[in-house]
Order: C-alpha cells, then sequence, then structure tokens
C-alpha cells in the first residue's frame, strides 16, 4: 500500500535523501520502483505491512509496521538496493548522508556537511534555521521531530 497514513506512530522509518529536488518523472520512477517493492517485502518469507511517501520533492520516506512482523538485515539491504538502483536510473544520489538538508527562505537547501559548517561560522546558518533530521527513528517522530531548529538537532551538538 502507497503512503504512510495506514501506520501507526511506532512504525520504523528510512528516509533517503535525493542530490538534487525530485522532478515529475523522477517521482513516477520512484513509485514504479518502490510500489511493487513495498507490495512484496518480505522478512523471512513474512509479509511486512509498509509504506512509502516522496516528501518536498527531496525525501523518499519508507516506513514498516514492525509490531506485525520487524524488518531484518536481509529486508533492510533489499530496500537500501532498491533505492542504489534508483540513484542509477535517475542520476541522484539517496544515500549520501554526508549532505544537510535546510530550509534557507523558505526553500530546501542542501549542502554538504564542511560546507554547512562554513554557512553556520558565517552566520548564515543560525539557531533557528530549520534543518531536516533524517536520523528520526519513527513515523511520529517523522511527523513531530523531523524539522527542528538548529539550537534543537543533533547538528547543534556537532557544532558544540
Amino acid at each position: 500500500m502507497n503512503g504512510l497514513n495506514h501506520l501507526p506512530d511506532s512504525a520504523r522509518v528510512w528516509i533517503s535523501q535525493a542530490s538534487a529536488p525530485l522532478s515529475d518523472d523522477h517521482r513516477t520512477s520512484i513509485r514504479a520502483a518502490i510500489e511493487p517493492f513495498i507490495a512484496q517485502w518480505a522478512a523471512h518469507g513474512a509479509a511486512l505491512t509498509a509504506g512509502f511517501d516522496i516528501l518536498h520533492d527531496h525525501f523518499v520516506v519508507i516506513a514498516v509496521d514492525e509490531s506485525q512482523q520487524a524488518a531484518t538485515g536481509c529486508s533492510i539491504d533489499k530496500s537500501v538496493q532498491v533505492m542504489l538502483d534508483l540513484e542509477q536510473q535517475l542520476g541522484l544520489t539517496f544515500t549520501d548522508r554526508k549532505t544537510i538538508a535546510y530550509l534557507q527562505d523558505n526553500q530546501i537547501t542542501t549542502a554538504p556537511m564542511h560546507e554547512f559548517w562554513a554557512l553556520r561560522k558565517a552566520g548564515r546558518v543560525t539557531a533557528d534555521t530549520l534543518v531536516f533530521d533524517n536520523l528520526v527513528k519513527t513515523l511520529g517522530e517523522l511527523q513531530d521531530q523531523w524539522q527542528k531548529p538548529f539550537s534543537e538537532s543533533w547538528h547543534q551538538t556537532m557544532w558544540n
């Protein structure tokens, strides 16, 4: 099932951040790859109750209700492989964890970590700059804690 609305707040999430804004063609290709994957995704032969969504034309979120069946290493590896295949197909990167997404002038902007810290040092990223915490673990955290001011994020911890 597409979407995330049928999953509980406790559902485990994985967020893949695109290296560039996603076009209509990108979104169509992503849906064409992930929908059938989600429909047949299993762990040790047991179907996973899962969903996905594309958020803000930058993020692909895959979620699993682990109260039904836990995702295993092999099943998680399969989801990563889908994203790696999409990287090749679309010429984008979804697996770079060293790029930070934040809001600048109400637009999502990304910067490699070293550039982000330079922006922070120069005062262009402030305590109030909204950053995306792609390390959130659950759907509830995605809804409540994914976007937060720099001063309340793990990024601030790294800055100190």
